[in-house]
């Protein structure tokens, strides 16, 4: 055997290297359990303090995964999503808050429950709550429907931690429904 072919050998046996912070989400998204959250979590906390947001900033494959497992709830993907809205950006970021936004219908005790868990300012909690589905885009009627279906969800939290944010959420959707029904 030739020293090419020994080296071309050599290479292909060597392991695949991943990006730091890779292997992290990977090993999330295939099995979002304890032992596959800590670590990334871990890794996302301590890149939000040194700013080294490239070293663990998903790629968009890995965040398609995640919002699928926010559509179904999953607590560890709706922390992980919370904690990378410091690292997202453009597209990825909207799909993700538009993501979270969906739990104000389906789950909203669970998307206020971690907007308090990340102190989520009044500021960021309006992008979640008015960031609608991407069908309502060019439908007022539906936006209505959404935001009065969003306000209908929150008003059935009744947990005594929840209901100050709950209160905030409720006037933020409100104040959008009024804007909405003023639009022709």
């Amino acid at each position: 055997m030739s020293h090419r072919h020994i080296l071309i050998l050599l290479l292909l046996l060597q392991p695949i290297t991943v990006a730091a912070g890779e292997s992290e989400w990977i090993l999330f998204l295939k099995n979002p359990t304890t032992d596959s959250y800590n670590p990334l979590i871990a890794r996302i906390e301590k890149c939000k303090k040194e700013d080294c947001k490239c070293d663990v900033k998903p790629d968009s494959a890995a965040v398609i995964k995640l919002i699928e497992l926010i559509k179904i709830q999953n607590a560890f993907a709706v922390d992980i999503a919370f904690s990378s809205l410091k690292i997202l950006d453009g597209g990825d970021l909207e799909d993700v808050i538009r993501s979270l936004g969906l739990l104000t219908e389906s789950s909203p005790k669970l998307l206020l429950d971690y907007s308090i868990k990340h102190n989520i300012p009044d500021y960021k909690l309006e992008d979640l709550l008015t960031m609608l589905p991407l069908e309502t885009v060019d439908d007022n009627r539906a936006k209505i429907e959404t935001v009065q279906k969003r306000i209908k969800s929150l008003s059935k939290v009744n947990s005594p931690p929840l209901v100050e944010i709950r209160g905030k959420a409720i006037i933020i959707l409100g104040k959008y429904l009024d804007e909405l029904r003023t639009q022709p």
